[in-house]
C-alpha cells in the first residue's frame, strides 16, 4: 500500500513537471517615455489619429525575423502588453511633444479633443531580428480635420537591437522616437497654430 501510494505520488510530481510552462513575460512599448500632460487651455495641434501595423505584427506575441531570411519567430512567452499600434500611436504623440518642448501631439486614445491637424502613420516594416539591426520603414501623412492631406513622407530608420527581448523592445521604442522628432520637425518648421 505505501509502495502504491508513493509510486502515485511520483507520478503525479512528474505530470505536473511537464504541464507546466515558463511564465509569459509581457513588454510595454512605452515604457520609457515621459508622460506629457496637457495643462488648462492648452491646447494639441496634431492628434495621432492612427497608426497601422502590417498584419504579421498585430498579434500579442513579438515578432521576430530571423536574418537574411523570410522566416517570423514568433515566442508565445515573450508579448506585447497592450494593441502595439495603439502603443505606437502614444509613442509618437509623446515623440513629438518632447522635440516641440511642449504638449503639441496627443494619441486618439487621450481625451477627446479637436486639433486642427491629423497624423496618419501606416508601418510597413517593423522588423527585428535578435542580434541585429532593426528596420522601421513608414509612410506618414499630415492632414486636416476633414482629411485633406497637407503633407506625405516616407521614412526608413535603422536601429542596432541586442539579443534579449529587452534590448529589441528598447530598439523599437527608439525608432518610433525617432519617428515622431521627424515628424515634429516638419510640423514645427510647416505648421502655424
Amino acid at each position: 500500500m505505501k509502495k502504491q501510494l508513493l509510486a502515485l505520488i511520483a507520478l503525479t510530481a512528474a505530470l505536473t513537471a511537464c504541464g507546466t510552462s515558463a511564465p509569459s513575460v509581457f513588454y510595454a512599448l512605452d515604457y520609457n517615455t515621459p508622460a506629457n500632460t496637457f495643462q488648462a487651455g492648452q491646447n494639441a495641434v496634431i492628434s495621432v489619429a492612427s497608426v497601422q501595423i502590417p498584419a504579421y505584427l498585430d498579434r500579442p506575441q513579438i515578432v521576430l525575423k530571423t536574418q537574411d531570411s523570410p522566416v517570423l519567430l514568433i515566442n508565445e512567452f515573450n508579448r506585447w502588453a497592450e494593441n502595439l499600434s495603439t502603443a505606437s500611436a502614444r509613442v509618437l504623440a509623446s515623440a513629438i511633444n518632447n522635440a516641440a518642448k511642449r504638449n503639441y501631439a496627443r494619441s486618439a486614445d487621450s481625451r477627446g479633443e479637436n486639433t486642427p491637424y491629423r497624423l496618419f502613420v501606416q508601418i510597413v516594416h517593423l522588423d527585428a531580428t535578435a542580434g541585429g539591426d532593426e528596420l522601421l520603414d513608414a509612410w506618414w501623412s499630415v492632414a486636416t480635420p476633414d482629411g485633406a492631406p497637407v503633407y506625405t513622407a516616407h521614412s526608413v530608420l535603422k536601429q542596432s537591437a541586442g539579443d534579449s527581448y529587452d534590448d529589441i523592445v528598447r530598439a523599437q521604442n527608439a525608432l518610433l522616437t525617432r519617428l515622431g522628432d521627424k515628424i515634429a520637425q516638419y510640423c514645427l518648421k510647416n505648421i502655424k497654430k
